[in-house]
Parts: structure tokens; C-alpha cells; sequence
């Protein structure tokens, strides 16, 4: 188990007060359940009671709250907050969030923003990353996910996934409805991130069968 690192950029978490578990707002896509594990970085003891933001692009690679490179946004799309929310670990250290597998958007590979809060303190900012064949998998066989343009960053050629290392990597399995993309994340207590919301999107971008997977087995690899 390793502690993650802090100071990732991306579309920062814009809504502190959005608490909830379902982050949906009824976007499409194949259903992703993550299983965010909060521990102690010295001796993996669960954390009860620190807050999980997660937030993420769906599955045509947009955010909300946040315009495309050269598109306008207008004052109702600004307001939306879907993809986005956070919980309070359990007993266990859990938090779990009901969503969507990512959509990517150029330069990146497909990711999930998270930070983790002790009270008022940021204490962690981070990425989660998934399997890059089964990312494949779902972008070609699900709907939802379809594109005119082909992806061009895969996790081992993005630059902040290769940094992150795989203590970064999500372990995915495949539940009878969706996928389960589990997560343990090693805090330092004393650790305060340099980030402070809200901010606008870290590199380059462009702007299914809802309701299960895509048909046939998933990949191997």
C-alpha cells in the first residue's frame, strides 16, 4: 500500500456543499460503482469521518460546471454539478459513489479527480485511474461512449498517470449490473494540499446502453 501524491490539476471540485452518494443527474452511461478506502498511510487503520470529493467527465469527455476550449458556457449549464459529489467515510474508512465509467477528453487518459478532507483541510488531491482494455472495451462497444475522434492518451503515455504510479490504479471488477472500481488511499495527517478550489481543466480537451455493460465479455489484460 502507498500513500498517493498531491498537486494534480484538472477541473477542481466546485460544490463543497453537494453531499450524496449518486453523482449520475441522469447521464448516461455504463454504470461504475467506486469504492474509496480511506487509511492511514503508516499503519493502514481505516479513517472514519474524513469527507471524499470525487468528480469526473462523462462519457463524452465534458465536465460540468466548465466550457470546452473554445465554447461558450452559458449561465444554466454553469450551475450544473452532475459527476460530481462527496460522502463521509464510514467505521471502515468507506466511501462509495454510485456513477458512470469516465469519459476522456484529449490529452489525458480517462480518470477520476478525488481529494479527501479532515475537517477544513485538504489533506490529498488525486487521480484514479482504471484498466486501459477495458476503457477500450467500453468506448467501442457501449453507445454513450461513441466518438468521431479516436482517443490519443492511454495510461502509459499520460504523463500524470505515469507519475502517480500504479498506487494510483483502481482494482475493477465486474458485478452483475456494473462495474466495481475500488480504490485504497494511504493519508498523511499532518499532509495539506496546495490546491484550492474551484479552477478550470488541466490540459487540452474537446468538448450507450444505459442502465448495464456493454454486450459480450470483457476484455483480457
Amino acid at each position: 500500500m502507498h500513500p498517493h501524491s498531491g498537486g494534480h490539476g484538472g477541473p477542481y471540485y466546485v460544490d463543497p456543499q453537494l453531499e450524496r452518494s449518486d453523482i449520475r443527474d441522469g447521464h448516461a452511461g455504463v454504470p461504475l460503482q467506486l469504492r474509496m478506502t480511506v487509511v492511514e498511510a503508516g499503519d493502514c487503520k481505516p479513517v472514519a469521518g474524513a469527507r471524499v470529493d470525487v468528480w469526473h467527465a462523462d462519457a463524452q469527455g465534458n465536465y460540468s460546471g466548465f466550457a470546452a476550449p473554445g465554447q461558450s458556457l452559458s449561465e444554466e449549464a454553469a450551475k450544473e454539478r452532475f459527476l460530481r459529489g462527496h460522502q463521509i467515510t464510514d467505521a471502515g474508512g468507506i466511501a462509495n459513489f454510485t456513477t458512470i465509467w469516465p469519459g476522456w477528453y484529449r490529452g489525458r487518459t480517462p480518470h477520476v479527480h478525488f481529494k479527501v478532507w479532515l475537517e477544513d483541510d485538504t489533506v490529498l488531491t488525486g487521480q484514479l485511474f482504471v484498466p486501459d482494455a477495458l476503457s477500450e472495451f467500453i468506448y467501442t462497444q457501449a453507445p454513450d461512449y461513441e466518438r468521431s475522434e479516436t482517443r490519443d492518451t492511454l495510461n502509459r503515455t499520460d504523463g500524470i498517470a505515469k507519475q502517480a504510479t500504479y498506487a494510483s490504479f483502481a482494482s475493477v471488477k465486474e458485478d452483475e449490473n456494473r462495474f466495481v472500481a475500488s480504490l485504497t488511499i494511504g493519508i498523511d495527517r499532518t499532509a495539506r494540499s496546495q490546491e484550492r478550489g474551484p479552477g478550470g481543466p488541466g490540459g487540452p480537451r474537446p468538448p450507450g446502453t444505459p442502465g448495464g455493460r456493454p454486450p459480450g465479455p470483457p476484455p483480457g489484460g
